[in-house]
C-alpha cells in the first residue's frame, strides 16, 4: 500500500510539474513571438493580420496549422516592392480565435454562441465515445 500511495505522489508530481512546464513554455513562446500584425474587427471579433507594402492588393491566406509567419518569414518582404500585401490568420489559428458561430450542443455540453473553440487535431479519430477501440490506428476508421 504504502508503494502504491508513493506512486501516487510521484505521479502527481509529474503531471504538475510538466502542466507548469508546458505553461512556461507557452508564455515564452508569446514573448518571443507576440503578434507582428495589427488586429481588425470582423463581425464584432478580432481577426489578426499583417500588412506590408504598396500597390495593387495582395491577399495571401495560409494553409491548415498555419498562421501568418508562414509568409512573414520571407516571402511577404519579396514582395512588397510591387504589392500591398496582407496576410491573414485564419480562425483558430495564430491570433485570430476560433469562435462558435451558433450555440452548439455536443454530448449533453451546450457551447454557446462566440465562445472560444480549441481544436486539438491529435484527438482526431480518437474519442471513445464514437470509436470501438480508440487507441488502436485504424486508417479505414471514418
Amino acid at each position: 500500500m504504502f508503494g502504491f500511495l508513493v506512486l501516487l505522489v510521484v505521479l502527481a508530481a509529474f503531471v504538475t510539474a510538466t502542466g507548469w512546464l508546458a505553461l512556461n513554455r507557452q508564455a515564452a513562446g508569446m514573448a518571443a513571438y507576440p503578434p507582428e500584425g495589427q488586429f481588425v474587427q470582423v463581425g464584432g471579433h478580432d481577426v489578426h493580420y499583417v500588412q506590408r507594402g504598396t500597390g495593387p492588393d495582395l491577399v495571401l491566406i495560409h494553409g491548415a496549422s498555419g498562421n501568418t509567419r508562414d509568409f512573414t518569414f520571407s516571402l511577404v518582404d519579396r514582395l512588397t516592392d510591387r504589392y500591398r500585401v496582407t496576410v491573414f490568420d485564419r480562425p483558430g489559428l495564430g491570433h485570430t480565435p476560433r469562435l462558435a458561430p451558433r450555440d452548439v450542443t455536443l454530448h449533453g455540453k451546450t457551447i454557446p454562441k462566440g465562445a472560444e473553440v480549441k481544436l486539438v487535431w491529435g484527438s482526431a479519430n480518437h474519442d471513445e465515445r464514437e470509436f470501438e477501440n480508440p487507441e488502436r490506428l485504424d486508417i479505414d476508421r471514418v
